[in-house]
């Protein structure tokens, strides 16, 4: 690969083309079981090409169960008032390949410029850098969120109340593999 900003005297050409590659595949699944228990699953599993060969791939799994108590044989003694009650938790991951402007992170470039401080000159003198130091394990960032909420119908459908608990957690693995 060549880098025409490393050279010195006139540029003759200038320019990049960032060639990106992503596939993915996804699944979901979901379950009820009379009207009671109830079980979502969904997940992905995602590949990008900005990342080192060993760590492009990353799988992002996400799941969901319920319990309609008010389909329950106990609670019959409520129907005329109660129209439906049902508990229900939530777990799901999300990945993200994007991890500032640098299409391909893990490859270490060299800066170049023009400095006039090097060994006393008066002119400006071309250099080229160190490469940054790069983690040898960038991946995904991963993005996790946790619910937990609780629903309930009464007096014939006329009121309709939902309750949510959120939590959520960004982790960033772009130093460590998962």
């Amino acid at each position: 690969m060549v880098d025409l900003n490393a050279t010195v005297g006139t540029r003759q050409a200038d320019g990049s083309k960032p060639d990106v590659v992503s596939a993915g595949a996804l699944y979901h699944v979901n379950y009820n079981y009379k009207e009671r228990y109830l079980f979502e699953a969904n997940g992905r599993y995602d590949g990008t090409s900005r990342f080192p060969k060993e760590d492009r791939f990353g799988f992002f799994p996400s799941f969901s169960v319920g319990w309609r108590i008010s389909n329950e044989s106990f609670m019959s003694s409520t129907s005329g008032w109660l129209d439906n009650l049902k508990i229900r938790a939530s777990y799901g991951t999300l990945g993200n390949q994007l991890l500032g402007n640098n299409y391909y992170p893990y490859i270490p470039t060299m800066p170049s410029g023009l400095s006039g401080f090097m060994m006393g000159s008066t002119s400006l003198i071309p250099y080229v850098a160190a490469p940054d130091c790069l983690s040898p394990a960038l991946t995904w960032e991963t993005a996790i969120c946790q619910n937990l909420g609780l629903d309930f119908t009464m007096l014939n459908n006329r009121l309709d109340v939902s309750f949510d608990a959120l939590a959520q957690d960004t982790r960033r693995y772009a130093g460590a593999r998962v």
